[in-house]
C-alpha cells in the first residue's frame, strides 16, 4: 500500500470523527451511487474500525438533475440512521427525503463529488471543531441581527436578509 491509501484513511476518519461525530451505538448510513465504491469502502473501514454500525446503500447514479429523488428503500433506511454520508456524484442533500430526515435531527453529511484522492488532502483533514469559537459567534449575530452583509478587500459584498432565520448550532445551521 502507498502513502496516500494511508492519507486517504485520515481523511475518511476526520469525516467519521469530526464532520459526523459518530460515536459507538449509533446508526450510520452511507449512500452512495456506482460511481463511489472505493470512497464508501474507506468510510466504511473507518467505522468499523471504530465500532459504529453501517449501512451501505448503492444507487444509480442520478441522470437526471441535482436534488434527485433518493430510491423509496433508501429513503426508508435514512428514516432510521443517526448520520448519514452521501459521498454521491450529484448532491442528494436538497431531496425531500434529506430534508425529511434532517429535520428530524439526522445529520446529514454531503460529500457530493467527493474523489478517494481528495480524502487525502488537507481539506479533509481539518479539525473544524477548532472554529466552534467563532461559529458560535457567527450563530449569536444571526440570531440577534435583520441583516448581514460580507464584504472583502478582493471585492466581495453580500448583503442577506437574516431577520427570522432560526439557528441550530448542534448541527451548525442556518435554517
Amino acid at each position: 500500500m502507498d502513502l496516500s491509501y494511508f492519507e486517504m484513511l485520515k481523511g475518511a476518519k476526520n469525516i467519521i470523527e469530526v464532520l459526523a461525530g459518530l460515536k459507538k451505538g449509533e446508526e450510520l448510513l452511507i449512500v452512495i451511487d456506482t460511481n463511489k465504491f472505493q470512497v464508501a469502502q474507506l468510510i466504511a473501514l473507518v467505522a468499523r474500525n471504530k465500532g459504529i454500525n453501517y449501512t451501505l446503500a448503492i444507487m444509480l447514479m442520478p441522470v437526471r438533475n441535482l436534488g434527485e429523488e433518493s430510491p423509496i428503500p433508501i429513503a426508508e433506511t435514512m428514516k432510521r440512521a443517526d448520520v448519514i454520508i452521501f459521498p454521491t456524484t450529484q448532491s442528494l442533500y436538497h431531496n425531500h427525503a434529506a430534508l425529511t430526515v434532517r429535520e428530524k435531527v439526522a445529520r446529514v453529511i454531503a460529500l457530493s463529488g467527493l474523489l478517494p484522492e481528495t480524502l487525502a488532502s488537507p481539506a479533509t483533514q481539518f479539525n473544524f471543531n477548532n472554529f466552534n469559537p467563532i461559529v458560535e459567534k457567527v450563530a449569536d449575530v444571526y440570531r440577534k441581527g435583520n441583516k448581514i452583509r460580507v464584504t472583502s478587500p478582493s471585492g466581495t459584498n453580500i448583503e442577506a436578509v437574516i431577520k427570522g432565520r432560526r439557528v441550530d448550532g448542534r448541527r451548525r445551521t442556518v435554517l
